[in-house]
């Protein structure tokens, strides 16, 4: 089968200097994978300042609701909003396509990529570490919210592009290839150990966010980073209503599930040209009444 892959983004951006907020969205069956997408459509530019969602959707998708919900939202010119689409063939767990949010590290009109998970909804805390981190210049941000969390978590972690891309190999394609090389291909939590191998020989590198039940990383090189250090930093840029749920969702990826629908229609109503877009799209297709009902 042939290989597609196309992107597309609501308006065109200035280069250089970009935030990505980073998704990969597949398969049909789990619709924890994709029910928070347009609350994140709407938040991350809120939360990360500036930042653009780009998400990673393969056409495999087109069976539940976000496929045509994101389409539609790129019709009208969502302004944060950038879909990859893809019909690349996959194993089983979706090392290739899991592994494909990481992509922005390799787009030169990319300064800091945040991986994420499509279960999750970041956090106030999360969202503050992250705004210090990009006031820093430290390369590779890890950031853990859990006593099991150990090592680098492929859907909690940042990167200073310009200053990664000299770290890791030449393209996305030579760095896939490395992780192919790695064991357990076919394993759902791959791409992660894919990441671990490559980042962790390389500690000084690496800054360390522990936060809720997380213990302070081990390994001596790298820099550990607590709460109070950065605490002092305002989040009053962010609305109030965003402030709210933010700070109720648990820092651990698949603990968002606080978020409702009530959320949702909260944050629509916010003043943002992003907000007004979701809002529309979600009242235009009963194919959407999943987020509204």
């Amino acid at each position: 089968m042939a290989v597609k892959c196309a992107v597309t983004s609501g308006k065109r951006h200035r280069k250089g200097g970009k935030i990505v907020v980073s998704y990969s969205i597949f398969g049909s069956r789990k619709e924890c994978y994709w029910q928070f997408v347009p609350f994140n459509v709407i938040v991350n530019e809120l939360l990360y300042p500036g930042a653009y969602t780009r998400i990673y959707l393969h056409e495999d998708t087109k069976a539940v609701p976000v496929f045509r919900f994101l389409k539609e939202c790129v019709r009208k010119k969502a302004p944060k909003l950038e879909v990859v689409t893809t019909d690349i063939p996959y194993v089983k767990g979706g090392r290739e396509l899991r592994q494909w949010r990481m992509r922005p590290i390799w787009d030169h009109s990319v300064d800091y990529c945040f991986v994420r998970e499509g279960d999750s909804v970041s956090n106030i805390p999360e969202a503050r570490a992250s705004r210090y981190f990009m006031k820093t210049g430290w390369s590779v941000q890890m950031i853990r919210g859990h006593m099991y969390h150990e090592g680098v978590m492929a859907g909690l972690t940042g990167f200073f592009c310009p200053k990664v891309r000299r770290l890791v190999p030449a393209t996305f394609e030579k760095y896939d290839a490395f992780s192919k090389q790695l064991r357990d291909p076919e394993k759902m939590e791959h791409d992660q150990h894919a990441m671990r191998m490559l980042f962790e020989h390389q500690l000084e590198d690496i800054v360390d966010f522990p936060m809720e039940t997380a213990k302070p990383h081990l390994k001596k090189k790298i820099h550990i980073v607590p709460e109070s250090e950065y605490a002092y930093l305002s989040m009053d840029d962010v609305p109030e209503v965003v402030r709210s749920i933010c700070t109720k969702v648990h820092i651990c990826p698949g603990a968002s599930k606080g978020v409702l629908n009530s959320d949702l229609a909260k944050v629509t109503s916010l003043d943002t040209e992003t907000a007004r877009i979701v809002k529309k799209v979600l009242r235009s297709d009963s194919l959407f009444s999943y987020w509204t009902k």
